[in-house]
């Protein structure tokens, strides 16, 4: 009999994974302590998916809201300071 885990949710994934109940593609943050621990271990090295992008996004206007250009700020100085994103 033959079973599968179909999931949206990383950590769901990470954890089938750890459980040895299959294999799992995973962005880099979700994984990489698991990697380093050796609870995971990476395949198929030379198949890694590209790299995705993150955006922020907001509508086109003169007047941003002060929350909203520090929540911009913010996001992207806490983004480029975590390694996971980079």
């Amino acid at each position: 009999m033959t079973k599968a885990i179909w999931s949206n949710n990383g950590d769901v994934l990470r954890g089938a994974a750890i459980a040895r109940e299959g294999i799992a593609v995973l962005p880099a943050f979700l994984f990489t302590v698991n990697i380093n621990t050796k609870r995971l271990e990476q395949i198929f090295t030379a198949h890694c998916m590209s790299p995705l992008a993150i955006y922020l996004l907001r509508p086109r206007q003169r007047f941003v809201p002060e929350r909203t250009r520090q929540f911009i700020d913010h996001a992207g100085e806490a983004l480029r300071a975590d390694g996971r994103f980079n």
